[in-house]
């Protein structure tokens, strides 16, 4: 079985194809219940399902929404946001 979050490495067009919703179908807006400042969301419903994205102004992907009431839901979201990364970070745990 995929992972149902296998969807959010693939391209926007590339999703949108996948639910049938033109690129033309995609609306902008803006929220604030995330944990950055100025996010900026799109959604896009089609045949297949529906989509959304929320993305903060530096292009960091917060939140993703895909799927419909007859396939299921597949959700992220970021709850907290840091831009400092320390070398530990890409260093594999120990067993």
């Amino acid at each position: 079985m995929a992972s149902p979050f296998g969807s959010i490495l693939l391209a926007p067009e590339v999703v949108l194809d996948r639910i049938g919703a033109p690129e033309s179908a995609v609306d902008a807006s803006l929220e604030t219940a995330l944990v950055a400042d100025h996010v900026e969301c799109f959604h896009a419903t089609g045949p297949g399902g529906h989509v959304e994205w929320c993305y903060s102004a530096d292009a960091l992907l917060l939140s993703f929404l895909s799927g419909s009431a007859t396939e299921g839901w597949t959700s992220l979201e970021a709850v907290s946001v840091s831009r400092t990364v320390i070398e530990s970070d890409f260093e594999a745990p120990t067993p």
